[in-house]
């Protein structure tokens, strides 16, 4: 991590700092917290994009493994937002994206939670929106489809999702513009 953070520093003139946190661990949210206080810095915009898939299924799957997904990508989703939104609020500014996906919209397939995670990271979006907006904290749902990263190696679909035509996929640049 401190490796990318020169690079980045270098690339961009910025200062970037790093947190080590595994968000599957009770806990993850506090040292994140914690960090950024004992820095003393006041964090304006939030990003939530940490994600992992369990990759056998539901009833395939350990409770651990399901558990740790859902904890990522909902809990601490949830509890960032929680956490960092009220100083937001206060200075009446903020701006938190979080990476929901067109799978929020598709039908569920066979014994994956991903697509109800990404929906339910779509309406919470929504709804923390609409209660933030008012006071200058503007709340966004990114839904990309299919974009070209190691998710789907990790997953190990990387030969299935090749089959798919090229005009389905996005490079993660294009995503974060």
């Amino acid at each position: 991590l401190r490796h990318l953070a020169n690079e980045l520093e270098q690339a961009f003139g910025i200062r970037a700092d790093v947190c080590s946190a595994d968000l599957a661990q009770p806990g993850a949210v506090d040292t994140i917290v914690a960090t950024a206080a004992r820095m003393r810095l006041d964090i304006d915009i939030l990003v939530n994009n940490a994600g992992f898939a369990a990759t056998k299924g539901f009833l395939g799957s350990e409770w651990k493994e399901l558990h740790a997904e859902m904890q990522v990508m909902m809990g601490v989703v949830t509890e960032l937002m929680y956490r960092l939104a009220p100083a937001m609020k206060a200075r009446g500014y903020g701006r938190i994206v979080n990476l929901a996906s067109l799978a929020a919209f598709a039908p569920t397939a066979p014994s994956m939670l991903y697509t109800g995670i990404k929906s339910f990271v779509l309406n919470v979006s929504e709804a923390v929106d609409m209660e933030l907006k008012p006071y200058g904290v503007y709340v966004t749902a990114l839904c990309p489809g299919f974009t070209w990263s190691e998710f789907h190696d990790v997953q190990g679909t990387r030969s299935l999702t090749n089959r798919l035509p090229g005009f389905m996929w996005q490079d993660a640049e294009t995503v974060a513009a």
